[in-house]
């Protein structure tokens, strides 16, 4: 059996509009393969109880952001109360 790898745009569109993409031109690996991928975190199945689609025999790479919420400073270097921006973890 052959697994589909979809990318995030195609999986988007199945998993929240049902919209099926062309199979014929993805890249396709065997089952042992993706659950190695998905068992690494790298992957993750496509469908879910969450999305329009119960099951389907796929997987698309976990995007990993660079960015996340960090806590808002203001310019005199304390932290706004409640307010959030997008910017890199703290190192120390």
């Amino acid at each position: 059996m052959s697994i589909c790898v979809l990318s995030v745009e195609e999986t988007a569109r199945l998993e929240h509009w049902n919209a099926w993409p062309t199979c014929k031109g993805h890249r396709h690996i065997d089952k042992a393969e993706a659950t190695a991928l998905v068992a690494d975190a790298t992957y993750r199945w496509v469908g879910g109880d969450n999305t329009k689609v119960k099951f389907v025999s796929a997987i698309v790479p976990v995007s990993v952001q660079m960015w996340e919420p960090v806590p808002c400073h203001g310019y005199d270097g304390h932290a706004l109360m409640g307010m959030r921006t997008w910017g890199n973890r703290a190192t120390r």
